[in-house]
């Protein structure tokens, strides 16, 4: 497996680098990675209909689209994303927990009270 530790913050290129992996890798890759705020929207989400196009202009927030589907999602400094891509010949289900499972057991090592809402959501309470 090839492990990446982005430390760009550029949610654009983080984004492109993980297009980049999903298409190109041959074998199974993990990213870790962090985003300056920003929007990150679905495919096939209207992204005037996500967001406040006048709070994100005064704030500085980017918008970003990615090539997978999901909802919009608001990205800063004080989230860790991280990105599993699995060489697995074009099966076209994804189990979302086998990924989420390692993570969570490696938090519940640490002195945090770590939750999973989704197969996709992690969150820590210190």
């Amino acid at each position: 497996m090839y492990c990446f530790t982005r430390t760009e913050t550029d949610p654009a290129f983080n984004l492109a680098a993980e297009e980049y992996l999903l298409k190109n890798a041959d074998e199974d890759c993990f990213m870790l990675w962090r985003n300056h705020k920003a929007i990150i929207v679905g495919r096939n989400q209207n992204t005037l209909s996500e967001i406040n196009p006048d709070f994100v202009d005064r704030h500085g927030i980017r918008v970003v689209r990615r090539i997978t589907g999901g909802g919009a999602v608001y990205h800063d400094l004080g989230n860790v994303n991280f990105t599993f891509i699995k060489a697995n010949g074009g099966k076209k289900e994804i189990d979302f927990a086998a990924y989420t499972r390692p993570i969570l057991d490696y938090l519940n090592t640490l002195p945090y009270r770590p939750n999973s809402t989704a197969a996709t959501i992690l969150s820590l309470r210190a």
